[in-house]
């Protein structure tokens, strides 16, 4: 019995439903698909709906119904317009301000027996999911998805800013461009069986946001930590060339062609990638000059590798002062780089470079024994 009266439609009671879809369409503006599953609707009706964090309140301009199929090709019109439905039945509704309308919101018709607005917002307030202070944007089609797509992103340790339900809005892109300055990582919507309302396709083409769409979630997944992934190696690349690494090479006996101001003579790398600017010292850990520019058969060249034979002008340094013919010069590696080295891109230096980093170390730690260690809280 108790069933029967849950089950029971109230022809004449205000109407209620479900929002399908928010969608535009042409000569109609934004309209919304609906299910009318108890009461009547009319033209002209006060409804309100809900966007993702409050109650919308509109007039109804239109209600129209899909016309049968032989109509439709016939007329070239796919909907009737009718004055009232009865539930049950599905209808498109065109009125304004439903840009912000979400997918799966209930519609209400405004009466004055019933505080309409307090129920759409209990409503609201149970499907709030659990979020964190920063993080990335969820959006999904409806209540069921949106928290199985949380409930997954959260088991790979996602922070999730926010996670609502409905297309993705003007509003997400802003929220998501203010993340993305400070995260980059967050600057991310993860968009789930939704789509990206059309006022809101410039903002994000605009913004540099990352958008994750689709209607498969483990594949979505999958892009996303593909994407960081690579982001993170690209950051990494880009770190290591920044850092000053290890590399040392020999003053090839009588091709010192200048004794100073700058020093210019033949050299031969033995070992790393020398680089133009770079520091220089000696076996002694004593600083010889740095490398003002190097060159080869008339060409100019900002870095070399082992093997590689150039001239090469020391500005600082004097010959047969601060180096003879013969000598070994190392790329003086300042201690802050060297720990970025030990501690994050040990993995990224080749054999000769490992061997140049030993002796440059050994050189260093002939001065200060303590050179290169780490302190308590560097770890």
């Amino acid at each position: 019995e108790y069933l029967t009266e849950q089950l029971e439609i109230h022809e004449d009671a205000p109407a209620k439903g479900t929002v399908l879809e928010v969608k535009e369409e042409t000569g109609l503006g934004v309209t919304v698909d609906s299910i009318i599953y108890d009461g009547v609707l009319r033209d002209g009706d006060e409804i309100a709906l809900m966007d993702a964090n409050n109650v919308v309140k509109t007039k109804i301009r239109s209600i129209l119904r899909p016309l049968p199929l032989e109509e439709m090709r016939d007329s070239k019109k796919k909907f009737k317009k009718v004055d009232e439905v009865v539930a049950a039945a599905g209808i498109k509704i065109a009125a304004p301000n439903l840009d912000d309308v979400v997918s799966g919101s209930p519609l209400r018709v405004l009466n004055e027996d019933e505080d309409v607005e307090a129920e759409l917002l209990r409503e609201l307030e149970d499907i709030t999911v659990d979020t964190d202070d920063e993080g990335l944007f969820v959006k999904a089609d409806t209540l069921g998805s949106l928290e199985a797509v949380v409930h997954l992103l959260k088991e790979m340790e996602i922070p999730i800013r926010s996670a609502e339900i409905g297309d993705v809005n003007k509003r997400d892109v802003i929220d998501a461009s203010i993340a993305k300055d400070e995260n980059i990582e967050h600057g991310v919507i993860i968009a789930f069986n939704v789509k990206v309302h059309p006022k809101a396709l410039d903002d994000l083409n605009n913004s540099g946001v990352k958008l994750f769409q689709g209607d498969v979630i483990y594949q979505i997944t999958e892009d996303y930590e593909a994407w960081v992934q690579e982001r993170k190696e690209a950051q990494k690349k880009q770190w290591l060339d920044a850092i000053i690494k290890p590399a040392k090479f020999m003053i090839i006996p009588k091709l010192i062609f200048r004794q100073s101001k700058p020093a210019i003579c033949g050299i031969e790398v033995e070992a790393g990638t020398v680089k133009q600017g770079y520091a220089l010292m000696n076996a002694n850990g004593d600083y010889v000059g740095t490398i003002a520019s190097m060159e080869d058969k008339g060409e100019t060249l900002t870095a070399i590798s082992r093997g590689q034979r150039v001239a090469m002008a020391i500005n600082d340094a004097v010959a047969g002062k601060d180096f003879e013919e013969g000598d070994t010069l190392y790329v003086d590696i300042p201690e802050k780089h060297y720990k970025i080295l030990e501690r994050e891109f040990k993995d990224k230096l080749n054999e000769d470079e490992f061997m140049a980093l030993d002796e440059i170390l050994e050189i260093k730690r002939r001065k200060d024994k303590d050179w290169g260690k780490f302190g308590l809280f560097e770890y």
